[in-house]
């Protein structure tokens, strides 16, 4: 599979969870209870997990350091997140009607692992997406819009304009990775190559 393609593959994961997020979010807020809602926003973050790996890989060379950690600051929150939304989907009101006594001690451990993950998560897209406005080689629009979404939580139906800004980012940055920056990474490779490759040549020529 070249470079190329496997960004593709990514961009289409970024859509996708992009695209479940923006939808299913809504549905959450007025049915805070349904399973499917729930299994759909799980199904999303997986997606956009994976989606994210494409977004790393078009700018690693130009991100450095930084990018690495924000990267894998942002991935791990993200996975911390989706355990913790499994947990509360599939286990935890099922070990609530069977042992009640014991859901108070779980309770408490997953607010601990929720704030974890949240904290961690809204530094990660905040690194992640400042250093990715700054590069440019994503949509600076998409990476703007990613940047902002924490900052949504602090005004009214926040919650659903966060998700519906990053849902919205990842479409289009997934878009980005499917049709125009992929090509303009490998031609950029390319340049370098042939530029390292020229160089050489006048240094045994001398």
């Amino acid at each position: 599979m070249t470079f190329e393609k496997m960004l593709r593959v990514f961009g289409w994961f970024s859509i996708i969870g992009g695209l479940l997020i923006t939808l299913v979010q809504p549905w959450i807020h007025l049915d805070p209870h349904s399973f499917i809602a729930a299994y759909f926003y799980l199904l999303a973050f997986i997606f956009i997990a994976i989606g994210l790996i494409g977004h790393y890989l078009i700018q690693y060379k130009d991100f450095g350091g930084y990018g690495l950690f924000s990267f894998l600051l942002l991935s791990i929150s993200l996975y911390l997140w989706i355990g913790y939304h499994w947990f509360q989907t599939f286990v935890y009101f099922d070990l609530f009607k069977n042992i009640p006594d014991l859901s108070n001690i779980v309770l408490h451990s997953m607010e601990y692992g929720k704030h974890l993950a949240i904290y961690s998560m809204l530094s990660g897209i905040l690194i992640f997406s400042g250093l990715s406005l700054w590069k440019g080689i994503l949509s600076r629009w998409s990476t703007a819009l990613l940047l902002l979404a924490p900052f949504m939580i602090w005004i009214p139906y926040g919650l659903i304009a966060a998700h519906f800004l990053g849902g919205v980012s990842f479409i289009w940055s997934g878009i980005t990775l499917c049709k125009g920056n992929a090509k303009m990474i490998e031609e950029k490779d390319g340049e370098e190559q042939n530029r390292e490759q020229h160089e050489k040549m006048l240094e045994a020529n001398q």
